[in-house]
């Protein structure tokens, strides 16, 4: 799954952080803006590239995720 996201203020960004956190383990949150692509439970890594425009979230599991991503990511989504 695929989103674009936008996370303007360092708030948001350990928002986001704490909340994708609570996932399981096995699930795999990449972070990217341009060509650079971070973990998105690391908050020094989110904070290390430009979190000012929109960035892509590109979420990997080998199973069933079982959770509502959308519903989960929506107060950062970029409409």
């Amino acid at each position: 799954m695929e989103y674009k996201i936008v996370l303007p203020t360092a708030r948001d960004v350990k928002d986001f952080v704490f909340t994708v956190s609570t996932l399981p383990v096995g699930i795999q949150i990449k972070v990217g803006h341009g060509d650079f692509v971070v973990d998105g439970r690391s908050i020094l890594g989110l904070l290390s590239i430009h979190t000012k425009g929109v960035l892509t979230v590109k979420i990997i599991s080998e199973k069933p995720i079982g959770t509502d991503m959308h519903r989960l990511l929506y107060p950062w989504i970029k409409e």
